[in-house]
């Protein structure tokens, strides 16, 4: 009682076959942290008056309108409960 024998040819295929296929995705696998590393390095900037770098993905523009946003959303859920400057509208 055994497992069957397998010629050396039909072995030495199907290693080369699970090699192939783990080539591929370990090269798959480099090129997605290479991606994410140049997209990392590429987008961090000096934030701050202590010039300490970190990923910025947003502009200053876009972060005000996000807060503007915000803001005029808490005016509308919250009504009077909310201190409201001069500039906001709702």
């Amino acid at each position: 009682m055994g497992f069957p024998r397998m010629s050396r040819s039909r072995t030495s295929r199907s290693m080369s076959a699970l090699i192939g296929r783990l080539s591929s995705r370990a090269l798959l696998i480099l090129v997605a942290i290479l991606g994410l590393a140049i997209y990392w390095f590429s987008n961090q900037k000096p934030v701050g008056y202590t010039d300490r770098r970190q990923v910025l993905t947003t502009t200053i523009q876009q972060e005000n309108k996000l807060g503007e946003d915000a803001y005029v959303q808490m005016l509308a859920q919250e009504g009077r409960n909310v201190v409201c400057s001069r500039a906001a509208t709702s």
